[in-house]
C-alpha cells in the first residue's frame, strides 16, 4: 500500500480499501494521510506482509478487485490470484524489458492463474513509460475466474 497512493484516490472515488503495508515508516504515513483525507472510515490498514495478512483476509471475504503497484508484482501473483472472487479484476504492474512486452507479464499472470487453477481474460496491457534504458514500466489489467 505504501504511503497511500493507489488506496487514497480509490477512497477519495468511493471505494472502501483493504490496504496491507510491510514497511513501518510507509504505514505510518499511510494512517496518516488517511486522516488527512477524512477517509479512515473506509481505509482497512494492516501492517504486515502480504504473504501473511492476505491469505486470512480473503478467507473470510474475497476481495473483488486487487491493485499490485509494485514493479515485482508477479512474485505475489500466488498470494493475489487465490485472494480473488471469481469475477474479480486483477490490476498488476511490472517492469519489463521493451523486447518481451507484452508478453512476458501476460504470461506471468497466466502461469500464475493455471497454478491456482483459475482462467485469466486480459482486459488490456499498457506500457505506461519508461522504467530505465531498454525497460517498460507496464500495467496488465484482468479478470479472473
Amino acid at each position: 500500500a505504501g504511503i497511500g497512493y493507489f488506496t487514497l484516490p480509490m477512497v477519495r472515488a468511493g471505494a472502501t480499501v483493504t490496504a496491507v503495508e510491510r514497511n513501518p515508516v510507509a504505514f505510518e504515513y499511510l494512517l496518516e494521510n488517511a486522516m488527512r483525507n477524512g477517509v479512515t472510515d473506509r481505509v482497512h490498514a494492516y501492517r504486515g506482509d502480504n504473504r501473511d495478512v492476505v491469505p486470512e483476509l480473503a478467507t473470510e471475504e474475497p476481495f473483488e478487485r486487487v491493485v499490485m503497484g509494485f514493479y515485482e508484482a508477479w512474485e505475489y501473483l500466488d498470494v493475489a490470484i487465490p485472494a480473488l472472487a471469481a469475477g474479480g479484476t486483477l490490476h498488476m504492474h511490472e517492469a519489463t524489458p521493451e523486447g518481451l512486452v507484452p508478453d512476458r507479464p501476460v504470461e506471468r499472470l497466466e502461469g500464475a492463474a493455471a497454478d491456482s487453477d483459475r482462467e485469466v481474460e486480459v482486459l488490456d496491457v499498457r506500457r505506461v513509460k519508461g522504467y530505465s534504458e531498454g525497460v517498460a514500466h507496464v500495467v496488465v489489467d484482468a479478470r479472473i475466474e
